[in-house]
């Protein structure tokens, strides 16, 4: 069985094509290693982008569907006027969040969880009740 699956994914790992943009270009523009590139553009694939590496924030919201966390966060991703987002794109914004101290990543999660507005009671008790639950589920799962 493992042999199998192993052998079904390296074809495809040999099927997957590649952005326009080598992934050692992309890697020189976004900073990060070439083989973080690697391995991101791999899950892009996995997840359905089209040929010159975009995905829809649609695709992206529908891996999340019951994590609020997740689900603030793919609707601030910065994207094109049709809700696209290019894998060069996502890049960067991986090497930004990267390079950031915890204290931005801090800020910056509360501020897409709350919209933009200083953080209320209500709100981290909200976020409290949704970490909760979905550490709930991995633990049914797990």
């Amino acid at each position: 069985m493992g042999t199998g699956a192993s052998s079904a994914k390296d074809a495809a790992l040999l099927e997957i094509h590649y952005p326009k943009e080598s992934i050692a270009e992309i890697s020189r523009q976004s900073k990060l290693s070439f083989v973080a590139v690697l391995r991101e553009w791999q899950r892009w694939v996995e997840l359905g982008c089209n040929e010159e590496g975009v995905l829809t924030v649609e695709t992206l919201r529908n891996q999340y569907p019951d994590d609020l966390l997740m689900s603030r966060v793919v609707e601030n991703i910065p994207s094109s006027p049709d809700g696209k987002i290019s894998f060069t794109d996502f890049c960067r914004i991986l090497y930004i969040w990267q390079t950031m101290t915890m204290e931005e990543r801090l800020q910056t999660l509360f501020q897409i969880l709350n919209n933009g507005d200083p953080l209320t009671s209500e709100t981290v008790t909200e976020i409290i009740k949704s970490i909760s639950r979905t550490q709930k589920t991995w633990i049914r799962l797990g």
